[in-house]
């Protein structure tokens, strides 16, 4: 209290606190009483329709039974091939045999065979011919299983190989569709958060218009708070100089203010005589002439009515330094 206190304040030209009053504030309000809005759209692409056509097919070829589907194969392979070539076989070797049998026949009546030996003779032909037959029946049926296997198992790769390549363009089709749907979704999220940003770009652009203000432009202001040294000083010279008049016989109702610099320091009312005598210009507060006198006796005088008075000037420029 002792001492004054000096502040300097630094205001805002006018244009820019309406600026920043007017604009930007209310617009941050706005901002901030805005209610949340949440993303409604899709998070993630569906399977593409192809891509299940593709497992589909997958899952068909993991489930065949293959053993069975070769016999079935083989089977409706063969069953053409016994009938165009074993039956056309045995027709033909029908037709040899009865050649042969007629010259069988010639034969016998030529050398007179008749009878039991003519019998053997046409037993024995008979024999041979169903042996020939069986086997070449045999050994037909042989080849041609083997030849239906063999095509079948070609005609059962190459459908697993036309198979796998649809599934394989399918699945490719079915990627490309669920990126391009990925794309999509992509692009209506980042237009939601761009109007999401859009107040706060705005809001930014206006923050940055008042930042790029230059300093200095405004109203200094330098205040000072006089302090009690102030106070008696500016009292002290107010009076062209003079000592007041500081006896403790002059006052009544003395309280102590505070101490500076080891110089205590009182609020007092003046009594009648101190009213007679303290200068009109002097306040009601300061030393007690009595105790300063021992403490800075070259700061007290007395007067020619006898009372005690202070160099207040001396005194403040003293305990301020």
């Amino acid at each position: 209290m002792g001492k004054g206190k000096e502040e300097t304040k630094q205001e805002m030209p006018a244009f820019q606190k309406q600026y920043l009053t007017g604009s930007v504030l209310p617009f941050a309000k706005q901002i901030s009483q805005t209610p949340f809005e949440a993303y409604t759209g899709p998070m993630a692409p569906e399977m593409s329709g192809y891509t299940t056509q593709a497992a589909d097919i997958y899952s068909g070829m993991a489930g065949q039974d293959q053993t069975q589907q070769l016999l079935d194969t083989t089977q409706a392979l063969y069953n053409p091939y016994q009938q165009n070539v074993i039956d056309a076989s045995l027709a033909q070797m029908g037709r040899q045999q009865q050649q042969a049998l007629t010259g069988l026949e010639g034969q016998l009546a030529g050398s007179g065979a008749f009878g039991s030996r003519g019998e053997v003779a046409r037993g024995e032909f008979a024999a041979g011919n169903l042996a020939s037959q069986n086997q070449l029946i045999a050994d037909m049926m042989r080849q041609g299983y083997s030849e239906a296997q063999a095509r079948a198992m070609g005609v059962m790769q190459q459908q697993q190989a036309q198979q796998g390549a649809a599934a394989a363009g399918l699945t490719g089709i079915g990627g490309m569709e669920t990126a391009l749907s990925a794309a999509e979704i992509d692009a209506l999220r980042n237009e939601f958060m761009r109007q999401q940003q859009d107040p706060y770009q705005k809001l930014a652009a206006l923050q940055g218009g008042a930042s790029t203000i230059p300093t200095g432009i405004g109203t200094t202001t330098a205040t000072k708070t006089p302090g009690l040294f102030d106070y008696l000083s500016m009292a002290a010279t107010a009076a062209s100089g003079t000592n007041f008049a500081s006896d403790i016989r002059l006052k009544d109702n003395v309280q102590p203010l505070e101490k500076v610099g080891g110089v205590q320091f009182y609020f007092w009312d003046w009594n009648d005589e101190g009213k007679k005598v303290a200068h009109k210009d002097q306040p009601t507060f300061g030393v007690i002439a009595d105790e300063l006198q021992e403490t800075h006796p070259h700061l007290v005088t007395r007067g020619g009515d006898g009372y005690l008075r202070v160099n207040y000037v001396g005194l403040a420029n003293e305990l301020d330094g």
